[in-house]
């Protein structure tokens, strides 16, 4: 049917969708429609109350924007099937534009099944909206006439907005003495897409009445403190830090501090896990922060250079699996790959990961350090690899600057690849 292409055989087959199945075979035939004016036909289709229904369908099939002004009509309409489907098609077809009138009308919706039909098209063309500042602006200004249901969700889309009029509402939320709106507001603060809530979640995890708040409030804060995309500095971020451990009463919100620290490895951080694995309760969690410290440690200051493909050497240290170095042909006893840890430290052992590309292991290794990069001397320790993950633990830690693993061994086809190099820093 979508052949006919005709703008006049619209109504035509709208007319014909008189049950469900042929409904969607009609709506599937109109969104294919390739000639002028169907868009046209159905907006007109739309003041038939026969065709409607299937007009609207048909409508939001299309991506017919066009019909917008007349949903805005239809969501009043007397029959709740065309209201059902008439906000349905605002949901997927209004823009940011139409915002405006949509609360006009939810504001004075009365029936309980409308109001949740208006609440989901708003909430989807809010976070469709491509300036949502913008949008929200206009959806505060229907704030207080909305059910307190309503107000709830703007609440919400204040934290997905998170600009200084959304955090000014919300703030009025809280201080409106109404619980359920704090409660609302309080947790739209702890999901705020930037450092601008910081302050106001502080204050209530220190003076919130209820504990269940103080918690909330805290974790919200600890979130924040966490953020790569909130504007903080390093010592901003370790003085929130160390703010969040002395208001933390329970191990949930301390296990909350160690996972964020291994992301900013500074001196203070480290002091932080240091105290909390003081804790038994909490020992295994801050040895893991610890380790991903010294471990990012050394990622931030590492450098590397190979026998051969040279120019991809970072891939083997950039924290993703997903790239590689390799030796860009079949391995091959001598190929080599050194790293320089930038400063001396004490080394325990190395991890190569090859899960990428499983069979690119070394099929045998010698392991040699260096204070200089120059003189090598014996190798510290020499093995096989048998799988993906070739871990190599060295005799005894050993202080060095400079590591070489020398690949052994030969097989046909198969590169040497690492995914993934990780030193044991101790």
């Amino acid at each position: 049917m979508s052949k006919l292409g005709d703008a006049g055989v619209v109504k035509l087959l709208l007319g014909t969708a008189d049950s469900p199945k042929l409904r969607e075979s009609v709506t599937k035939a109109i969104a294919g429609m390739k000639g002028e004016g169907i868009n046209d036909a159905l907006v007109e289709s739309l003041k038939d109350r026969n065709l409607r229904k299937a007009a609207i369908q048909a409508s939001i099939a299309r991506g017919c924007t066009e019909a917008v002004p007349d949903l805005l009509k239809l969501v009043q309409d007397k029959d709740p099937d065309v209201r059902k489907e008439a906000w349905a098609g605002l949901a997927t077809l209004a823009d940011g534009e139409a915002m405006n009138s949509i609360m006009e009308i939810l504001v004075e919706i009365k029936r309980a099944r409308d109001l949740s039909y208006a609440e989901e098209a708003f909430k989807k063309v809010f976070y469709r909206a491509e300036n949502r500042s913008k949008c929200f602006k206009v959806v505060a200004s229907h704030y207080g006439a909305a059910t307190e249901a309503t107000k709830g969700v703007i609440l919400d889309m204040g934290a997905a907005t998170g600009d200084s009029n959304a955090l000014k509402l919300v703030r009025d939320a809280m201080e409106s003495g109404n619980r359920e709106l704090y409660a609302r507001a309080l947790r739209a603060l702890a999901k705020w897409p930037n450092e601008s809530a910081a302050e106001d979640l502080l204050k209530q995890a220190r003076s919130a009445s209820e504990m269940v708040d103080r918690i909330v409030a805290l974790r919200g804060y600890i979130r924040i403190a966490g953020m790569e995309k909130a504007g903080l500095t390093g010592a901003e971020r370790m003085k929130m830090l160390k703010t969040a451990m002395g208001l933390a009463k329970r191990n949930e919100e301390k296990k909350a501090i160690l996972a964020i620290l291994p992301r900013y490895p500074y001196p203070q951080a480290m002091a932080i896990a240091e105290r909390l694995r003081q804790d038994r309760t909490l020992a295994a969690e801050a040895d893991v922060a610890i380790e991903k410290m010294k471990q990012n440690t050394v990622s931030k200051t590492i450098k590397a250079t190979a026998s051969i493909n040279n120019g991809n050497v970072k891939n083997a240290l950039d924290g993703n699996i997903g790239t590689r170095w390799d030796t860009t042909r079949p391995m091959q006893p001598g190929d080599w790959f050194m790293i320089d840890l930038g400063i001396e430290r004490m080394v325990a052992g190395l991890t190569l990961d090859a899960a990428g590309s499983r069979g690119d292991y070394p099929r045998g290794y010698e392991v040699y350090v260096s204070f200089d990069g120059g003189s090598w001397g014996k190798p510290i320790v020499s093995g096989k690899g048998t799988k993906p993950l070739t871990v190599i633990k060295f005799p005894r830690p050993v202080r060095t600057r400079f590591i070489k693993i020398v690949q052994t061994g030969s097989v046909p086809g198969l590169f040497w690849s690492i995914h993934e190099l990780k030193v044991d820093v101790r």
